[in-house]
């Protein structure tokens, strides 16, 4: 069971809807929002739960007081009493998505800006950063690797304890490889893919996840009331 949403958060306005909104989402949450300056980033984080809520309403039946959520010593979020479920979500520009699984699953989104080639150098595999420099298409590899990164590092639920130059992905069209320490690594696929002409999003999961773009379901606000 691999489930996938994302929800376009570009002309949502802090009105009516925003503010009803606000109040199905976790205290947590809401207290987080209120430390944000900017009014894009409130809605961001908002989406990010309403979002999650919406599908695991949709799916599973689960709403209100029955979605409670903790977080790993690492600081990744769970479902209190749900082992056999797993979510994740991220948001980034105009773009908020969710995974929700019975495996491990993390996901990634992140608008493309110029690629920094010394985080390349820095931070990822020595092959990675090479491709980078050989590709003609290097600012999308830049990301696609990033987000790719972000989305293992996520499934595997230890945050940046994981060093982003400890694996290596390798990219050719929808086949992606993923080595960890030298050795091919076969627990999870992976999908990569641009969502708009600005903003590539990533997902890994121990399921596959070939043609990823297409199965994707992209929510309207209409839907989300229904939390």
């Amino acid at each position: 069971m691999l489930i996938r949403y994302a929800f376009c958060v570009e002309n949502v306005e802090q009105d009516e809807v925003f503010h009803k909104l606000e109040s199905v989402i976790s205290e947590e949450r809401y207290n987080r929002m209120q430390k944000y300056h900017f009014p894009i980033d409130k809605t961001r984080s908002l989406f990010a739960e309403v979002l999650l809520r919406y599908a695991l309403k949709k799916h599973f039946a689960m709403e209100g007081t029955e979605i409670v959520f903790e977080t790993n010593e690492y600081g990744k979020p769970f479902l209190k009493g749900e082992k056999n479920l797993h979510f994740n979500v991220s948001h980034s520009g105009n773009w908020v998505i969710c995974g929700i699984s019975d495996q491990p699953v993390g996901v990634d989104v992140e608008v493309i800006k110029e690629r920094n080639t010394d985080i390349a150098e820095r931070f990822f595999s020595k092959k990675e950063a090479q491709a980078i420099k050989d590709s003609d298409l290097g600012n999308d590899l830049f990301y696609q690797y990033w987000t790719l990164k972000e989305s293992y590092v996520k499934a595997e639920g230890k945050g940046m304890s994981i060093s982003f130059n400890s694996f290596s992905f390798a990219v050719d069209g929808e086949d992606i490889s993923l080595e960890l320490e030298g050795k091919p690594c076969h627990t999870y696929q992976f999908g990569v893919y641009k969502i708009d002409e600005e903003t590539w999003a990533a997902t890994c999961s121990c399921e596959p996840v070939r043609g990823i773009f297409e199965k994707i379901t992209i929510s309207q606000i209409t839907e989300m009331l229904l939390v």
